[in-house]
């Protein structure tokens, strides 16, 4: 076969050899060529015959055949080829057995030397085992490894020979696979010594690297390289023993370096080298010359676990060590400030909250580090530290409280000598504490640092006697103090600084006289006569109200002499229940009251002498002089109760009324009178309206200015009194019996007694006389002689009033309006959650003793634990009247009891944060409760009266007293029972009233509009949380209306009222709403248009101080400003709504600002209610010491109360509205104006201070909330983008970078906010509308990412290149 193929090559070569010249013939002989080495390898080559038919086609060797080239010799050994090929075989058969017996012998041998030579590979195998180097721990291994691979490839030779001779003849030979393996071990011994010296030299280099040199990481990666070649070794070498060694070694030289690595921790010291030591049993010297050879002779692979322990513990101690190192760097440089006493200039220790502050961090972290279990070491040290903070700690409370009290007791105990007469031993023991404080106190101040100075031995035990000293001596003064308040009753009305700063005061009134207003309803100051020195005495001429109403008193006051407990004997007159109303009054005599300073004590006396002296000289004087002659000539409250008398025997509208007028003569009177009282309205409102036409004040406007109130008031009541006649009129009513005049409060003055009284039904009260000055009265609706009856019942039958009803109906208002009727002291209390049964106790317990109304505001606030309690201390008052005691037991403590005293509560029902009163509770606050013994005593009334008096009130339910007779009277006039609740008031007839009041003509029509006005807002504008159209909207636009009038006397009412409508709303209306509420006012008054009145003077000055804040002065922003200055005129608390970033901080700025350029010294406070808690906002009393804590707000308004200027003071809250926070404001936010609070204090917001809230909705505020404050609404689309941008713009430093970006903001800003408008949905809440897009909310953030971009972009030195990059930025 291989011969036919060689022929078959030999062949294929000389025909291609002459088929060479053919150039045609090149490719065709290539392309074949291919073509037949393809068909070889596919096709069986058997014989000659297969292969030629392919390997020139037919077409092919037509063309050969008819080509000019001529080929005959590769035609003739085709055709020789075959016979050739046979004579060849025959041949080799024939040597083949010529030499077969050769071959015989030749094998034999063959065969015995393979067999031979298997022996022996075996034996070398046994042998290769035994000295090979396969042992970690072998010497000179490559030696070994040379002689091994000489002996093999001796042997490989002998095996090569064998194999060719096999070859020869054609003799099967062993594979010898012995050999061939020893050959391979050899070559992985050989590769795995290489690994093992390349392994061995580099750690043997890395042992010599000093410690402080040693790079563990590089080491590392090293060793993981070499554990990485190692793993891809053949897997024969993983079974010996040098393969196991180095995989040990490299293995352990990663555990150790990781140890390593974990020692070079910075947290490592010396203690923790020589733990390592003790634990491997190696002993070396840790210094700079140590080398990894010294660490690894420990074995650290080996002590892996320990190593870790050790290190984990000494990261920790590490951290411990910083922290006590920073312990003592910061106690060795904190020293105390000191400050000194105002009066005694002691060194006292300044408070230092950052030193408290770090005081309490640095305790926490010695707790947290005494937890540690890893301590030990430090123990000693941190309890040593821990000892000295906690003592520090302990110290400087104990110092501050020691500090506090003796300065709170200095000036009483040494400074006062008035007190130290009353407190001799008290006094004496106090100066044994200033001395050792004093003492203390220089000590300290020797010793300035903090560690050092409160770490004296025995200074805690000093302070700690000093305070139980000062203990005894806050002992004695505040039963000293008890003592001046059941001397003075009024003084549980006042705080105990208030009455300490009294005591220590009492021989200088002009100092004291800034209590008055706390103690008495409107008595503000005293007028005290001068000496020859111009300078005041303590003698007392008269008395001033808020109001500035001078009244002079009947006698001088002689106010000198020390504070002393001085014996007043004051007849005092019970409310006693009269058979009829024509019975006399029972009058009986009360214990002394013992009255405290003497300043109170007189001017007490000298109050209630002087009015019910005016009271007497009015009544004389009333039918003398002309009426409008007397009404200036008497003070506001004797002009107030007499100023409706006329010469029949009757006086209209609950004056002075004879008991015995019941004849048809004496109504055609009172009828008469009726005609003659439309004439005194007239009268009295043209001189409220139009004061100059009196001569007596033509010169002097400023006089008259002062008795406007009280002539608005008597219009008030004359409107009220006319509508009553004319009922009575209307009714034909013929009986002095009559329900609807009895039903009426009436004032009478008895002659023989020198008295007032005060009849409504079947009660009289008398009159207290208490100095009410120059105040307004409330506008008396049905409604209000609804609750004046029911109120008025309640005290008669000797029970509480509980007014219940929405907010801005007039509960309070109402209760406080009764009182000022009968001349008595309404204390007003807006509840809390910090009032507990004591201070609710406390309150009763002045009330008691003084005869005094107490109107507690949002009573259900109070928790209901403390309801509980409240309850039993109201009821055992009741019971002491109802028993006509003169003194009862009240909380373990005889006090006295004036039967004047009233309890009247006032609730909200459903709102935020109220509770449920308790059932004990609720019986006894309620309008009336109606018993047959009440009944049998009013013999003398006819069944009519008596279905007249029971009407009006409510029947508590069927009594187990109440006979069969009373049940059937029950059933018979059930359908007229009436609730005692306060519902919605006649909101048109309290407008007209108002308006006649404040000196319109055409009342009725004016208010009908007015009313409808704000009903069709109620409907017809959208729904917003700061709407309100209720009753104290509606008095604060009557209020303006009444101003506008005043001040243009000769324009129509009808355009003073629009125009006060218009101006008053547009600053609390949406811009949606304008429209509205504008055809509204259009319609209501047609073809008016009333220019807003406008002060351009003020405008000036806005505008001014807008550009000096670097604002935009445009017309709504200073609308805006004009605006708020108007509400804050009328209303004292004020909320500024609007979304962020519409300019209601600028607004107020600005209005700020305006009032410096005026030079009216306004005062700024602001503060954020939200960041405190209500106690840290409004104070809280110590339930175990009764300690008054003072709260943040009640501080700020105490403050800016003491502050004598009469410029603008505000109060600015800045944050939402929350009613657990807000509710507490109710006083001060309605016309109270004043702050109760827990401790009894109560802080008056006095005339130029004001309340301004910027908030951005009213959604959590109650109706309550709502009503008392004015509303400026700031909307989003007032002010626009312009305004914020080019305030922005302004602030740039360089003209260049105003200039160009003041047209890059022209050119794309519109557009922007085009597409933001009509392309994209905005998410934010504040932006609901679409001209929510473009106000200073949305360009802000541009204009802040803006300027960052620009601070880096521009330069001063070439502006013009950079403003180039930033257009192509921004472009």
């Amino acid at each position: 076969m291989e011969m036919d193929r060689l022929e078959l090559v030999v062949c294929m070569r000389r025909t291609k050899k002459q088929l060479h010249v053919c150039p045609a013939m090149v490719v065709d002989s290539d392309f074949y060529r291919d073509w037949n080495i393809k068909w070889q390898k596919e096709t069986p080559q058997e014989g000659l015959a297969p292969l030629w038919p392919p390997l020139l086609p037919p077409d092919q060797t037509q063309l050969i055949s008819n080509s000019k080239y001529c080929l005959p010799s590769f035609k003739f050994c085709l055709q020789e080829l075959p016979e050739k090929w046979n004579n060849i075989k025959k041949l080799a058969i024939a040597v083949k057995q010529h030499v077969a017996p050769l071959q015989a012998n030749e094998m034999t041998v063959l065969r015995k030397s393979c067999a031979a030579f298997d022996v022996e590979q075996h034996r070398f195998r046994e042998r290769f085992r035994k000295e090979a180097p396969f042992r970690f721990d072998t010497k000179k291994p490559y030696q070994l490894l040379d002689t091994k691979h000489i002996e093999i490839k001796q042997m490989e030779s002998a095996m090569t020979s064998i194999y060719e001779s096999a070859g020869l003849f054609e003799v099967m030979v062993p594979d010898y696979k012995q050999l061939k393996q020893r050959r391979k071990e050899l070559c992985l011994l050989k590769e795995l010594w290489d690994m093992i010296s390349l392994v061995g030299a580099c750690l043997d280099d890395w042992q010599t690297t000093k410690w402080v040199d040693i790079n563990v990481e590089n080491m590392d990666l090293e060793c993981k390289k070499f554990a990485r070649e190692i793993r891809n070794l053949d897997k024969e070498v993983r079974a010996w023993d040098a393969f196991s060694g180095l995989d040990s070694k490299v293995k352990n030289m990663l555990t150790a370096l990781k140890a390593v690595a974990e020692l070079q921790n910075p947290s490592i010291r010396e203690r923790h080298w020589n733990q390592l030591m003790q634990v491997t049993g190696v002993r070396f010297v840790m210094d700079s010359d140590t080398t990894l050879a010294d660490l690894l002779k420990l074995n650290l692979h080996n002590f892996e676990d320990e190593v870790r322990g050790i290190v984990d513990k000494a990261v920790p101690e590490m951290s411990m060590e910083k922290v006590l190192k920073e312990l003592k760097m910061t106690w060795s440089t904190m020293e105390f400030q000191y400050e000194p006493h105002p009066r005694t200039n002691i060194p006292l220790l300044k408070s230092d909250e950052e030193l408290i502050e770090i005081l309490e961090d640095n305790q926490v972290q010695l707790q947290n580090l005494i937890t540690s279990k890893y301590i030990a070491f430090f123990l000693e040290e941190v309890s040593i530290w821990q000892r000295k903070l906690s003592t520090m700690d302990s110290v400087i409370s104990l110092w501050f409280e020691v500090q506090h009290t003796w300065s709170r007791l200095e000036s009483i105990f040494i400074g006062s000598e008035d007190i130290r007469a009353q407190l001799p031993e008290d006094s004496k023991r106090f100066e044994g504490i200033d001395v050792d404080f004093k003492e203390l106190a220089y000590e300290a101040q020797k010793t300035p640092n903090v560690v050092e100075a409160t770490n004296k031995p025995g200074l805690s035990q000093q302070l700690e006697d000093i305070q139980s000293r000062l203990s005894l001596c806050e002992k004695a003064l505040a039963e000293y103090l008890d003592m001046k308040r059941l001397a003075f009753p009024r003084f549980y009305f006042v705080s105990s600084a208030d009455l300490l700063d009294i005591l220590s005061n009492g021989t200088n009134p002009q100092l004291v006289q800034r209590h008055l207003s706390k103690l008495f309803d409107n008595l503000a100051r005293m007028k005290f006569q001068l000496d020859s020195e111009q300078k005041p005495t303590k003698v007392g001429l008269g008395m001033y109200s808020r109001e500035e109403e001078y009244v002079s008193f009947s006698e001088p006051c002689d106010c000198s002499g020390q504070v002393r407990e001085k014996s007043l004997s004051i007849k005092t007159v019970r409310w006693s229940l009269l058979p009829c109303p024509s019975c006399e009054i029972s009058c009986q005599d009360v214990a002394e009251l013992h009255c405290s300073p003497l300043i109170h004590e007189k001017s007490w006396k000298s109050m209630r002498a002087t009015v019910r002296d005016e009271m007497t000289e009015a009544v004389m004087a009333y039918e003398e002089k002309p009426r409008e002659q007397w009404l200036f000539d008497y003070p506001g409250q004797e002009a107030l109760f007499f100023s409706l008398r006329v010469n029949q025997p009757i006086s209209l509208g609950g004056s002075l009324l004879h008991p015995d007028l019941v004849d048809n003569r004496g109504w055609d009177c009172l009828c008469q009178g009726g005609g003659r009282l439309r004439e005194c309205d007239e009268g009295i409102s043209q001189e409220a309206s139009d004061p100059a036409e009196h001569p007596r004040y033509h010169a002097d406007r400023a006089a008259l200015q002062g008795r406007q109130t009280g002539i608005m008031t008597i219009c008030t009541i004359d409107v009220h009194a006319r509508d009553v006649v004319a009922k009575m009129i209307t009714q034909k009513v013929d009986n002095a019996q009559a329900f609807i005049w009895l039903s009426q409060l009436r004032h009478r003055w008895s002659d023989e007694e020198r008295h007032c009284f005060a009849n409504i039904c079947d009660a009289q009260f008398l009159y207290s006389y208490e100095y009410l000055g120059n105040t307004p009265r409330l506008v008396i609706t049905p409604l209000t002689d609804r609750c004046y009856i029911t109120l008025t019942q309640s005290l008669h039958l000797t029970m509480s009033g509980a007014p219940a009803g929405p907010a801005g109906t007039g509960k309070t208002e109402t209760t406080k309006d009764l009182g000022r009727a009968l001349g008595i002291m309404v204390y007003v209390f807006n509840c809390s959650e910090q009032m507990d049964y004591k201070s609710c106790g406390n309150i009763y317990k002045g009330l008691s003793q003084t005869g005094a109304w107490g109107c507690f505001d949002e009573f259900n606030r109070i928790s209901v634990e403390v309801l509980s309690v409240v309850a039993v201390q109201v009821k055992s008052v009741q019971d002491a009247i109802r028993e006509k005691k003169k003194s009862f037991n009240f909380l373990g403590e005889d006090i006295n009891l004036v039967p004047s005293v009233g309890i009247f509560i006032t609730m909200n029902p459903g709102y935020a944060g109220r509770t449920e009163l308790p059932e004990n509770l609720k019986a006894l606050f309620r309008g009336v409760q109606v018993r047959f013994c009440d009944l049998a005593e009013i013999v003398f009334w006819n069944i009519q009266a008596r279905l007249h008096v029971l009407g009006e009130f409510t029947c508590i339910g069927d009594s187990q007293t109440c006979s069969q007779e009373m049940r059937v009277l029950q059933s018979l006039l059930a359908c007229r029972f009436r609730p005692c609740a306060m519902v919605v008031p006649d909101f048109e007839l309290i407008c007209e009233i108002m308006l006649v009041a404040e000196g319109f003509i055409g009342a009725r029509a004016l208010a009908r509009k007015f009313i409808t006005l704000y009903q069709l807002c109620k409907e017809l504008l959208s729904t917003q949380d700061h709407y309100d159209w209720g009753l104290r909207a509606i008095k604060s636009v009557l209020v303006v209306a009444g101003s506008l009038k005043r001040d243009d006397p000769e324009r129509p009412e009808d355009q003073v009222l629009m125009r006060s409508l218009r101006d008053f709303n547009i600053p609390k209306i949406v811009t949606d709403d304008v429209p509205v509420f504008m055809g509204l006012i259009g319609d209501l008054f047609p073809a008016l248009d009333v220019p807003r009145k406008r002060d351009l003077n003020f405008e000036s000055f806005v505008r001014q101080a807008v550009l000096d804040l670097r604002l935009q002065a445009e017309d709504n922003f200073v609308l805006k400003v004009v605006k708020l200055e108007e509400l804050l005129t009328v209303r004292h608390s004020v909320f500024v709504v609007g979304d962020a970033g519409t300019g209601k901080s600028q607004v107020m700025r600005s209005l700020n600002k305006t009032y410096q350029i005026m030079k009216r010294r306004p005062v700024w406070t602001d503060l954020n209610p939200k960041a405190v808690t209500n106690d840290e906002l409004f104070g809280i009393i110590n339930p175990a010491t009764r300690e008054w804590k003072d709260g943040l707000f009640s501080s700020i308004m105490r403050e800016l109360a003491n502050i004598t200027h009469d410029g603008p003071k505000w109060m600015v809250l800045d944050g939402d509205i929350d009613p657990m926070w807000i509710e507490s404001l109710n006083t001060v936010m309605d016309d109270n104006k004043v702050l109760t609070l827990a401790s009894n204090e109560r802080i008056p917001l006095n005339p130029t201070m004001r309340l301004v809230f910027e908030i951005s909705h009213l959604r959590t505020a109650t109706p309550a909330t709502v009503s008392r404050a004015g509303i400026l609404y700031i909307n989003p689309s007032d002010l626009g983008w312009n305004p914020p941008v080019s305030s922005w713009i302004d602030r740039r430093e360089i003209q260049s970078e105003r200039a160009n970006l003041t047209i890059l903001f022209d050119k794309y800003l519109p557009i922007c906010l085009d597409t933001l408008r009509t392309r994209y949905h905005l998410m934010s809440d504040c932006i609901t509308r679409g001209e929510g897009v473009g106000t200073p909310a949305t360009v802000q953030p541009s204009c802040a990412a803006l300027g960052c971009a620009a601070h880096d972009l521009l330069a001063p030195g070439s502006p013009e290149h950079h403003w180039l990059k930033l257009r192509e930025t921004t472009g």
